[in-house]
Formats: structure tokens, sequence, C-alpha cells
């Protein structure tokens, strides 16, 4: 179930790749119009760290303990991933709210259900995609978590009180 859920999400972030790139333009041409993409100075290669970051995203983990220091102070990295963020939570967000679960989930043949008793609400859907990704940016250590626990979910699942299971054929 871990394979499938780990394949699921990388089927995921290609998918929707597309899609977020255009969603990460807009939002970072609204947050910082002068300073990000299409810029006349350096500052314009800056989109390759958010194509970085939208394609493997605990490399901001590491940005900010490798790179912060040399390169980038910990506050532009921030400002370089938070539209990116933004843009892969909204468009999570709308489809999980749709599909009960991503794309990539759909095609592995898992959905993430409510282990209340209850159908899965848009609170929960907005706090688990809002904790993953926060968690997969800034504490992807965190990740382990779903080894060291008898039901097997996340630690993104615990807190919104889901779990992924398979799809029953």
């Amino acid at each position: 179930m871990i394979g499938r859920r780990m394949i699921a999400h990388t089927l995921n972030r290609i998918i929707i790749a597309i899609p977020a790139l255009i969603l990460v333009w807009t939002i970072s041409k609204l947050i910082f119009p002068n300073y990000f993409i299409l810029a006349t100075d350096e500052s314009g290669l800056v989109i390759l760290w958010l194509y970085k970051y939208l394609i493997f995203l605990p490399a901001v983990f590491l940005d900010l303990i490798v790179l912060g220091h040399k390169y980038m102070s910990a506050i532009e990295i921030i400002q370089i991933i938070l539209p990116t963020l933004m843009s892969m939570i909204l468009i999570d967000i709308m489809i999980i709210t749709l599909l009960k679960g991503d794309i990539g989930m759909k095609i592995m043949g898992l959905k993430i259900i409510s282990i209340k008793d209850k159908p899965l609400s848009s609170r929960q859907i907005i706090i688990r995609t809002v904790i993953k990704y926060f968690s997969l940016s800034f504490t992807p250590f965190l990740l382990v978590y779903i080894f060291f626990n008898k039901e097997r979910i996340s630690l993104h699942d615990k807190i919104s009180a889901t779990k992924v299971v398979k799809i029953q054929k």
C-alpha cells in the first residue's frame, strides 16, 4: 500500500505539472510582480527554482539547510516556494474534492476516506492538503511516521482524520 501511494504521488506530480506551472506563474506575478518570471534582470532565473520545487518539494528543506547560508537567505527561499505551494495546494484541493483522491490515486486504485463515520468533508481535505505540502516542503523527515504506526497512515492523514484505502471493485 505504501508503494502504491508513492507511485500515485509521483504520477500526480507529473499529471498536474502544466496546470500548476500556469498557476505558479499567475500567483507569482500577483505576489511579487517585479521579481519573478519575465523579470529583466537575473531574478528571472528564479523560475528554475520554482520548477525544481514543483517537481521535488523536499528540495525546499535541503535548500534551507544547505544553500540558505551561501546563496540565498531563508526568507528568499520561502518567497520562492510560496507561489509553488499555493498552486499545488489549490489544484489538489479542487481535484480531491471532485474525485475523493488525486489523479495519481485514481490511476493506482486508491481513494481518501474519512475515518469518522461521515463523508469526507471540505475541511478535512483542506487540512490534509495543507499539512501534506508543508510537511513535504519543510519537514520531509516526518514522512517516515507512516512506517512507525500500526495503521500505516501518514501524519497528514492522522491529523485530518482521513486515510487512503484501495477502491473495492
